[in-house]
């Protein structure tokens, strides 16, 4: 008897194509909810706090604003999760939510997810300076504003990959893959995802595409493991790593109060350029580690 918890029980292709178009109405209908949702929780917040529509445009980029932007977005994919899951009753265990694993097992993944995300940025980094492209500096004089930036950074990159993942590495992902199967589920939702940063003012085809690939290599940890817990430590601590620890452009973003004060010169096709190291042609390499890593670090439960 197949598991809730393998990959072939939760991305199996419908039977039928009946099962299949009902698995893409169920993939559009959480689009629309998940849109409504966060649309409602930004009105409120605005409302709450008294604020305009062009305030949280115009500051878009600082960190309060961020964590108040990811909140709604988590809320939207994760309420929209629940709500389909109760009215087609499906266990929501399946989504990515890992319930049906011990809470040992989703701890172990998460564990060696954020190692794995943390180190392969490291990785990437020390890669580009060896080259001579970047020098990581030193760290901040201030270590009341590293605790405090760094306290709020863990928040806010922990809200980031559970908001990002859950809303095209969950839901969306196990019925795209009832409909499709899963890897062109998983490439068309990775491409998608790396297009959810063409909005970013810096970004370039590399940082857009590189981006798209870690999307794909976060959707095979799913499928590998039947949960989101390792994407989400990957995904949380890459962002942080870069974000705040080393001081480099994340898509083009460069938060304050970061750890270290560092620097990047060369070319951009080695440092990025103002989109930052995921947009170095060193990210090629480490996007192969990264899956070989999530391979070997998640066990496939037998079916």
């Amino acid at each position: 008897m197949t598991k809730l918890h393998t990959g072939d029980a939760i991305f199996g292709l419908a039977p039928t194509w009946g099962g299949r178009a009902l698995a893409v109405g169920k993939f559009l209908l959480f689009v629309v909810l998940m849109a409504m949702i966060i649309v409602g929780a930004q009105i409120g917040l605005l409302l709450l706090l008294h604020m305009k529509p062009q305030d949280m445009r115009t500051h878009a980029t600082e960190p309060n604003f961020m964590l108040m932007s990811e909140v709604c977005l988590a809320t939207g994919a994760i309420l929209a999760t629940l709500i389909l899951a109760a009215v087609f009753r499906e266990p929501v265990g399946k989504f990515g939510f890992g319930l049906a694993q011990g809470a040992g097992r989703r701890l172990r993944d998460l564990g060696w997810g954020l190692v794995a995300g943390f180190a392969l940025l490291t990785a990437l980094l020390a890669g580009i300076a060896v080259l001579g492209g970047y020098d990581f500096g030193k760290i901040t004089d201030s270590p009341a504003q590293a605790l405090k930036f760094g306290a709020l950074y863990a928040l806010l990159f922990g809200l980031v990959a559970l908001a990002e993942e859950t809303m095209v590495r969950g839901y969306a992902l196990v019925q795209l893959s009832r409909a499709m199967t899963f890897w062109p589920a998983a490439i068309l939702l990775s491409i998608l995802f790396g297009a959810m940063h063409a909005g970013n003012a810096a970004e370039t085809p590399i940082g857009l595409f590189s981006a798209g690939a870690v999307g794909l290599v976060l959707a095979y940890s799913f499928y590998r493991s039947g949960s989101l817990m390792w994407a989400l430590g990957f995904h949380a601590a890459w962002d942080y790593a870069q974000s705040f620890i080393w001081g480099v452009a994340d898509s083009g973003i460069v938060t304050p109060g970061t750890l270290f004060t560092s620097a990047f010169h060369g070319p951009e096709w080695l440092t990025g350029g103002s989109v930052g190291p995921e947009a170095s042609w060193l990210i090629l390499p480490i996007l192969a580690i990264s899956a070989i890593v999530a391979h070997f670090t998640l066990r496939r439960p037998a079916a």
